[in-house]
């Protein structure tokens, strides 16, 4: 959004050069897609004559509820004690809620961990999902100092975890608080958990669009026009689902303007 922006004349769908650069939700340099949200769509857009205005293609999926505040974590100055109780009075926040989509407590500390760090882990051979070790990783990192409530506690004790930890747990913690940092965790009005721009506001609406591999929060503008404020992780959807018609509801496509 232009508030965060050096460039106030660039249109919102544009990069601005000049702003911090953030690891990419979507996109991993010389790495194949790890998301594919749109599934087998085909990007269509369009540009007005004074490209000011992007047209594209896509299917609403949601409407922004509530948001967490955004982190700014540095690493390793607060990799201790600071983090876990921040994170889980987020989770208290955000998932510990009736009408949350994912059910069961098992469930929830999965959209959980996966949604932090954007289900993504760095590895020797690059970025790829992250896998069911993460979870160990991620586990003893939210329980550091204070272990929290027994609701907290996973499937195996946190001694077990210690034990797991060293420079994988390393690696797990500083990816999840690149993806974090300056990121805002959110939940939608169905209940789904999403991760997104640091400026995601209450009222923002989740997009996919077509050709992308990752949502995208839109936020509504004057003369049915939107402002692209950036790419969205969304537990639940970031693999075809919505598109191929496999969630609760048919998807309608639409045309969306952007400025």
């Amino acid at each position: 959004m232009k508030a965060d922006r050096c460039r106030q004349d660039l249109p919102s769908w544009t990069p601005d050069w000049g702003t911090e650069l953030q690891d990419s939700l979507g996109y991993q340099p010389f790495q194949s897609l790890i998301f594919n949200a749109s599934a087998d769509t085909t990007a269509v857009v369009g540009f007005s004559e004074d490209l000011m205005l992007m047209t594209a293609r896509g299917i609403y999926f949601d409407e922004v509820e509530k948001v967490s505040f955004a982190s700014y974590i540095q690493f390793p100055k607060h990799v201790g004690t600071d983090i876990g109780p921040l994170w889980r009075k987020m989770f208290d926040d955000l998932v510990a809620r009736e009408d949350c989509m994912y059910r069961s407590d098992e469930e929830r500390l999965e959209a959980w961990w996966r949604t932090i760090i954007a289900d993504q882990i760095q590895t020797p051979s690059g970025v790829t999902r992250a896998g069911p070790g993460t979870e160990d990783q991620f586990a003893y990192f939210m329980h550091r100092g204070d272990p929290g409530p027994e609701s907290w506690r996973l499937r195996t004790s946190i001694e077990d975890r210690r034990q797991k930890s060293s420079l994988p747990y390393v690696n797990a913690v500083a990816k999840a608080i690149g993806y974090s940092n300056n990121r805002r965790l959110f939940v939608t009005k169905r209940g789904y958990l999403g991760l997104g721009p640091g400026n995601t506001n209450e009222g923002d609406l989740v997009y996919i669009l077509f050709g992308a591999p990752v949502p995208i929060i839109l936020r509504r503008q004057e003369n049915n026009e939107f402002a692209c404020i950036g790419e969205a992780y969304v537990h639940g959807v970031m693999d075809g689902e919505i598109t191929q018609g496999t969630s609760d509801e048919r998807p309608v496509h639409q045309e969306i303007t952007m400025r």
